[in-house]
């Protein structure tokens, strides 16, 4: 009650002056206006007549009437009008402009526990007979070398020719059967081709 009786007087002084102050300026205004003649005064009239009459505003170099209002009209300040409304959305009302310490951190997701493995046969908790062992699988064939000579011609007897061979600077003479270059073995030997094998397979 004596916060509010406070706010009223000093609201009556406050609009108590700007009264005086106001009437002193209409005042002091309508002294220096100058005197219109008796023919200005009938357009005047008419003109405000016919405003009045249309709905319009009042004439130019008119201001319009300021009602008063009495101290008791004027509702008292309260503590809660001083505070500041809060932001309708939730995440400006989390952050303060104005707070200058750190965001409070998100804490990290909860891990998801690892599943446990299956145990397998010949662990500790494996229950039941083991599976038979698979059979190994059979040896893999060795892939040839890759060859690198070249058959040139042939030359002697049809029945048992000769091969040329060369690889680099090497020339070498071979009939079926017989090994060269440490790894081929001569298959067979024809008018235009042989046949090339390698020593382990």
């Amino acid at each position: 009650m004596k916060l509010a009786g406070l706010g009223t007087r000093r609201q009556a002084i406050a609009l108590g002056g700007l009264a005086l102050l106001l009437v002193l300026f209409l005042a002091r205004r309508g002294a220096n206006a100058p005197a219109a003649g008796p023919g200005a005064a009938s357009p005047a009239r008419a003109g405000s007549a016919d405003a009045d009459e249309a709905g319009a505003a009042p004439a130019r170099g008119k201001r319009p009437m300021v009602r008063e209002v009495s101290p008791d009209e004027v509702p008292p300040l309260k503590p809660e009008d001083l505070v500041p409304p809060r932001p309708a959305s939730a995440s400006l009302a989390s952050r303060d402009l104005f707070d200058f310490r750190p965001p409070t951190p998100v804490p990290p997701p909860t891990p998801r526990p690892v599943p446990t493995p299956r145990p397998v046969c010949g662990d500790a908790g494996y229950v039941g007979p083991c599976p038979p062992t698979p059979p190994p699988p059979p040896t893999p064939t060795p892939s040839p070398p890759e060859i690198g000579f070249r058959f040139i011609g042939t030359f002697g007897p049809k029945d048992d020719p000769i091969a040329v061979l060369v690889q680099a600077d090497r020339i070498v003479d071979a009939r079926a059967g017989d090994v060269v270059f440490d790894q081929f073995k001569i298959v067979r030997v024809g008018y235009e081709s042989i046949d090339v094998g390698f020593v382990g397979g």
